[in-house]
């Protein structure tokens, strides 16, 4: 197969690079994509967003999971989404 330049890792090599480089994504994009509502009037919003976009009033969020099969691993991800689709909390 690969004669010259093979290099054979261990799915639990592979595993932790994985989830390091998912870490140091999470870390650096965090603040910059996940948007949690601070104040009483920042959740009113949302809710108002969600009855006036989907007349679907007093909702603050929507509840997604994610999951991402690679082999015989699975990635989870859970995430609370504004009536925007815009990520307000994640696991």
């Amino acid at each position: 197969m690969c004669k010259t330049h093979c290099v054979i890792l261990r799915v639990s090599t592979i595993r932790e690079i994985v989830y390091e480089v998912c870490g140091v994504i999470v870390s650096q994009l965090m603040d910059r994509f996940v948007q949690t509502p601070q104040t009483s009037d920042d959740w009113l919003e949302v809710a108002a967003g969600f009855g006036e976009k989907w007349d679907f009033p007093h909702c603050i969020g929507r509840l997604c999971h994610f999951a991402t099969i690679m082999c015989t691993h699975t990635l989870d991800m859970i995430v609370i989404c504004s009536q925007g689709a815009i990520f307000l909390l994640q696991n």
